[in-house]
């Protein structure tokens, strides 16, 4: 379940939600990260006033990174403001968020050793065995992987996007 903090309505929310907790699924909050150029402190914080504390039967914060709503911004600045945001998060919940990115991206944005701690939740829309894996992650693999965006679930109306979570 995403929950976009910049566009979230409760009452949306909070039905969805409901419907989740009655079908047993675990679920987790994700933060779309937007505009990496600017504050990526006040996102956090916005995150964790909106999402309240950490649920331990449910998943880590997750952030979602995608060049559509970066702006334009250098590696380097996007990987600064990631880190801020990740930081932020567990210094706060105490755990390490999952990084929710497709591989161009993540290979051209998060190739960097500081990302190699965090959970990935790679998407890649196909019907091969694995998805491609980012540099970053070779070594430790995805924890979570999105293969497409046609899927249903009884207590959601419409497609949902589909995952399978390995937990390594």
């Amino acid at each position: 379940m995403y929950l976009d903090l910049k566009t979230v309505t409760s009452k949306i929310y909070g039905n969805t939600l409901v419907n989740i907790l009655m079908d047993s699924i675990e679920y987790g909050q994700v933060n779309v990260l937007v505009d990496s150029s600017k504050y990526p402190k006040g996102q956090a914080s916005f995150f964790i006033k909106n999402v309240g504390e950490f649920k331990k039967t449910g998943l880590p914060p997750m952030l979602d990174i995608e060049d559509t709503n970066m702006g334009e911004v250098t590696n380097v600045e996007c990987r600064a403001k990631v880190l801020i945001w990740l930081k932020v998060e567990e210094a706060h919940y105490g755990v390490k968020p999952i990084v929710y990115a497709y591989t161009p991206y993540a290979n051209r944005y998060l190739s960097h050793p500081d990302f190699a701690d965090y959970k990935l939740w790679i998407t890649r829309y196909t019907d091969a065995p694995e998805p491609l894996i980012p540099i970053t992650w070779k070594a430790k693999g995805w924890y979570m992987w999105q293969f497409t965006s046609h899927d249903e679930v009884n207590a959601i109306s419409g497609y949902v996007d589909a995952d399978w979570m390995i937990g390594r």
